[in-house]
């Protein structure tokens, strides 16, 4: 989609992707903002996200156990789940994709 501070989840190069969920990753030194501000920003603007993933070792259940899994943590941290369901129209990921740039400018 043209932002360098994005990354896009790729097609396999064997088989088809299922795309359950477009998982992006937001690198935070190229980010205009941080992962949760765009989250917000996003959602300022209508536009529904989630975090791409959860760190297990930091949920209530498994905190306690006090592990350190630093790349979990960053995945927790920097992924960024876009919409995407069985009803979006190319105008919907078209609008997903100005309003990512909108920020970026």
């Amino acid at each position: 989609i043209g932002l360098d501070w994005l990354r896009c989840p790729a097609e396999p190069q064997q088989g088809n992707h299922s795309w359950q969920a477009f998982v992006t990753w937001v690198y935070p030194a190229k980010s205009p903002v941080p992962r949760n501000e765009l989250m917000d920003r996003l959602h300022s603007r209508g536009i529904a996200t989630r975090p791409g993933t959860h760190a297990v070792h930091e949920l209530g259940a498994y905190r306690h156990y006090q592990a350190k899994c630093p790349v979990a943590s960053e995945c927790a941290a920097q992924t960024m789940a876009l919409p995407l369901h069985n009803k979006m129209t190319s105008d919907d990921y078209e609008r997903v994709v100005a309003e990512l740039k909108q920020i970026s400018a």
